[in-house]
Protein backbone atom coordinates (compact mmCIF):
# COMPACT_ATOMS: atom_id res chain seq x y z
CA UNK A 1 0.00 0.00 0.00
CA UNK A 2 1.46 3.06 -0.93
CA UNK A 3 0.79 6.66 0.64
CA UNK A 4 1.95 9.28 -1.68
CA UNK A 5 1.66 13.03 -1.94
CA UNK A 6 3.59 14.77 -4.81
CA UNK A 7 3.34 17.42 -7.19
CA UNK A 8 4.89 16.05 -10.74
CA UNK A 9 8.08 16.52 -12.42
CA UNK A 10 10.98 14.71 -14.25
CA UNK A 11 13.11 15.30 -10.92
CA UNK A 12 10.99 15.24 -7.77
CA UNK A 13 13.05 15.33 -4.37
CA UNK A 14 11.97 12.77 -2.09
CA UNK A 15 11.65 12.65 1.23
CA UNK A 16 10.83 9.27 3.22
CA UNK A 17 8.68 9.48 6.26
CA UNK A 18 7.24 6.70 8.06
CA UNK A 19 4.66 5.22 6.33
CA UNK A 20 4.10 8.09 3.90
CA UNK A 21 6.31 8.74 0.30
CA UNK A 22 6.79 12.71 0.00
CA UNK A 23 7.50 13.99 -3.78
CA UNK A 24 7.36 17.36 -4.38
CA UNK A 25 8.43 19.72 -7.56
CA UNK A 26 7.80 23.20 -9.22
CA UNK A 27 8.16 24.70 -12.44
CA UNK A 28 8.21 21.80 -14.55
CA UNK A 29 7.54 21.91 -18.32
CA UNK A 30 5.24 19.19 -19.53
CA UNK A 31 4.42 17.60 -16.57
CA UNK A 32 1.23 16.63 -15.23
CA UNK A 33 1.28 18.99 -12.12
CA UNK A 34 -1.39 19.25 -9.21
CA UNK A 35 -1.28 20.99 -5.93
CA UNK A 36 -1.51 17.49 -3.74
CA UNK A 37 -1.96 13.86 -4.78
CA UNK A 38 -2.39 11.50 -2.61
CA UNK A 39 -2.35 7.65 -3.89
CA UNK A 40 -2.92 4.78 -1.75
CA UNK A 41 -4.35 1.98 -3.61
CA UNK A 42 -3.38 2.71 -7.37
CA UNK A 43 -4.43 -0.95 -8.34
CA UNK A 44 -8.33 0.53 -7.66
CA UNK A 45 -7.45 3.37 -10.00
CA UNK A 46 -8.21 0.94 -12.66
CA UNK A 47 -11.10 1.92 -14.67
CA UNK A 48 -14.22 0.03 -13.43
CA UNK A 49 -17.36 0.82 -11.82
CA UNK A 50 -17.72 3.88 -10.31
CA UNK A 51 -20.74 5.99 -8.14
CA UNK A 52 -20.61 9.56 -8.85
CA UNK A 53 -21.67 11.43 -6.12
CA UNK A 54 -23.44 15.03 -6.76
CA UNK A 55 -20.55 17.45 -6.89
CA UNK A 56 -20.48 19.72 -3.64
CA UNK A 57 -19.58 23.56 -4.33
CA UNK A 58 -19.07 25.76 -2.02
CA UNK A 59 -18.78 29.76 -2.86
CA UNK A 60 -16.07 32.18 -2.31
CA UNK A 61 -17.30 33.56 1.09
CA UNK A 62 -16.59 36.85 -0.42
CA UNK A 63 -17.44 36.40 -4.02
CA UNK A 64 -21.36 35.38 -1.97
CA UNK A 65 -21.06 38.76 0.15
CA UNK A 66 -20.94 40.88 -3.04
CA UNK A 67 -23.25 38.79 -4.76
CA UNK A 68 -25.78 39.50 -2.27
CA UNK A 69 -25.52 43.10 -2.88
CA UNK A 70 -28.03 42.53 -5.84
CA UNK A 71 -29.24 38.93 -5.65
CA UNK A 72 -30.96 37.15 -3.02
CA UNK A 73 -29.95 33.78 -1.11
CA UNK A 74 -32.97 32.32 -3.60
CA UNK A 75 -30.66 33.15 -6.33
CA UNK A 76 -27.64 32.27 -5.61
CA UNK A 77 -29.04 28.95 -4.07
CA UNK A 78 -30.31 28.48 -7.87
CA UNK A 79 -27.42 28.95 -9.17
CA UNK A 80 -25.93 26.34 -6.65
CA UNK A 81 -28.15 24.08 -7.52
CA UNK A 82 -27.69 24.51 -11.74
CA UNK A 83 -24.03 24.14 -11.19
CA UNK A 84 -24.31 21.35 -9.02
CA UNK A 85 -26.15 19.49 -11.86
CA UNK A 86 -24.01 20.50 -14.90
CA UNK A 87 -21.27 19.41 -13.10
CA UNK A 88 -22.16 16.19 -11.74
CA UNK A 89 -22.89 15.72 -15.28
CA UNK A 90 -19.38 16.24 -16.24
CA UNK A 91 -17.91 13.85 -13.76
CA UNK A 92 -19.71 11.33 -15.38
CA UNK A 93 -18.94 12.19 -18.70
CA UNK A 94 -15.37 12.46 -17.88
CA UNK A 95 -15.37 9.37 -16.05
CA UNK A 96 -17.35 7.47 -18.66
CA UNK A 97 -14.74 8.98 -21.60
CA UNK A 98 -11.83 7.48 -19.58
CA UNK A 99 -13.07 3.75 -19.68
CA UNK A 100 -15.13 3.69 -16.18
CA UNK A 101 -18.63 2.31 -15.91
CA UNK A 102 -21.12 4.72 -14.35
CA UNK A 103 -23.10 2.32 -11.41
CA UNK A 104 -25.74 3.08 -8.95
CA UNK A 105 -25.25 3.50 -5.49
CA UNK A 106 -26.51 -0.26 -5.09
CA UNK A 107 -22.90 -1.64 -5.99
CA UNK A 108 -21.48 -2.62 -2.82
CA UNK A 109 -18.30 -3.11 -4.88
CA UNK A 110 -17.68 0.15 -6.92
CA UNK A 111 -15.61 2.88 -6.53
CA UNK A 112 -16.95 5.88 -5.26
CA UNK A 113 -16.14 9.29 -7.14
CA UNK A 114 -16.67 12.92 -5.12
CA UNK A 115 -15.59 15.63 -6.45
CA UNK A 116 -15.33 18.95 -4.57
CA UNK A 117 -15.23 22.63 -5.70
CA UNK A 118 -14.46 25.34 -2.34
CA UNK A 119 -13.74 28.95 -2.52
CA UNK A 120 -15.90 29.06 -5.95
CA UNK A 121 -15.95 32.10 -8.32
CA UNK A 122 -18.01 33.08 -11.17
CA UNK A 123 -16.69 36.26 -12.33
CA UNK A 124 -19.78 37.18 -14.17
CA UNK A 125 -22.49 34.97 -11.92
CA UNK A 126 -25.33 34.34 -15.14
CA UNK A 127 -28.26 35.24 -12.58
CA UNK A 128 -30.16 36.20 -15.70
CA UNK A 129 -29.37 34.10 -18.15
CA UNK A 130 -28.28 35.05 -21.71
CA UNK A 131 -25.87 37.76 -21.87
CA UNK A 132 -24.76 39.07 -18.33
CA UNK A 133 -22.12 41.39 -16.96
CA UNK A 134 -18.31 42.07 -18.21
CA UNK A 135 -15.80 39.85 -17.40
CA UNK A 136 -12.01 40.76 -17.41
CA UNK A 137 -9.05 38.98 -19.13
CA UNK A 138 -11.27 36.09 -20.34
CA UNK A 139 -11.68 34.56 -17.16
CA UNK A 140 -15.13 33.13 -15.84
CA UNK A 141 -13.82 32.28 -12.56
CA UNK A 142 -12.12 29.88 -10.19
CA UNK A 143 -12.24 27.22 -7.68
CA UNK A 144 -10.11 25.09 -5.81
CA UNK A 145 -10.69 21.32 -7.01
CA UNK A 146 -10.93 18.22 -5.40
CA UNK A 147 -10.87 14.48 -6.17
CA UNK A 148 -11.90 11.87 -3.57
CA UNK A 149 -12.47 7.99 -4.36
CA UNK A 150 -13.33 5.30 -2.50
CA UNK A 151 -13.89 1.89 -2.29
CA UNK A 152 -16.21 -0.42 0.17
CA UNK A 153 -15.23 2.36 2.77
CA UNK A 154 -11.74 3.09 2.19
CA UNK A 155 -9.60 6.06 1.00
CA UNK A 156 -8.45 4.58 -2.40
CA UNK A 157 -6.74 7.90 -3.72
CA UNK A 158 -7.68 12.28 -3.57
CA UNK A 159 -6.02 14.97 -5.71
CA UNK A 160 -6.26 18.74 -4.93
CA UNK A 161 -6.01 21.49 -7.42
CA UNK A 162 -6.90 25.18 -7.68
CA UNK A 163 -7.24 26.18 -11.23
CA UNK A 164 -8.29 29.20 -12.87
CA UNK A 165 -11.47 29.02 -15.04
CA UNK A 166 -10.48 30.72 -18.59
CA UNK A 167 -12.59 30.47 -21.79
CA UNK A 168 -9.19 29.58 -23.86
CA UNK A 169 -6.88 32.37 -25.71
CA UNK A 170 -7.57 35.75 -24.59
CA UNK A 171 -5.96 39.02 -23.68
CA UNK A 172 -7.05 41.65 -21.91
CA UNK A 173 -9.80 42.73 -23.10
CA UNK A 174 -12.95 42.98 -21.73
CA UNK A 175 -15.36 40.39 -23.10
CA UNK A 176 -19.03 39.93 -22.75
CA UNK A 177 -20.07 36.26 -21.46
CA UNK A 178 -23.39 34.19 -20.92
CA UNK A 179 -24.93 31.21 -18.86
CA UNK A 180 -23.63 28.83 -21.77
CA UNK A 181 -20.37 29.97 -22.21
CA UNK A 182 -19.93 30.25 -17.82
CA UNK A 183 -21.14 26.60 -17.90
CA UNK A 184 -18.70 25.04 -20.84
CA UNK A 185 -15.84 26.65 -19.59
CA UNK A 186 -16.28 24.97 -15.82
CA UNK A 187 -17.43 21.63 -17.51
CA UNK A 188 -13.80 22.13 -19.64
CA UNK A 189 -11.82 22.98 -16.21
CA UNK A 190 -13.45 20.18 -14.38
CA UNK A 191 -12.59 17.75 -17.62
CA UNK A 192 -8.72 19.01 -17.57
CA UNK A 193 -8.64 18.37 -13.98
CA UNK A 194 -9.62 14.92 -13.63
CA UNK A 195 -8.08 13.59 -16.85
CA UNK A 196 -4.93 15.03 -14.98
CA UNK A 197 -5.52 13.33 -12.12
CA UNK A 198 -6.01 9.70 -13.32
CA UNK A 199 -3.17 10.68 -15.32
CA UNK A 200 -1.09 11.23 -12.12
CA UNK A 201 -1.85 7.87 -10.96
CA UNK A 202 -0.91 5.75 -13.69
CA UNK A 203 2.13 8.20 -13.15
CA UNK A 204 2.78 6.82 -10.21
CA UNK A 205 2.49 3.04 -10.95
Amino acid sequence: MLHLIRKYCARPQQILLPFLLVISAVGCAGAVKLDTATIIDANALSPQAVVVKPVAIEFSSYWEKEQRRDHTKADIDDLHQRYTEVLTRSVEKTLSQQGWTIADSGDANAVIASVSINNMRITAPDFKGVQVDLYSKDEHGSGEFTLTLEQQGKLVAEFKDKRNVMAGAGGNQLNRTSRVMNQHAFDRTLKRFIEDALKSSKTSQ
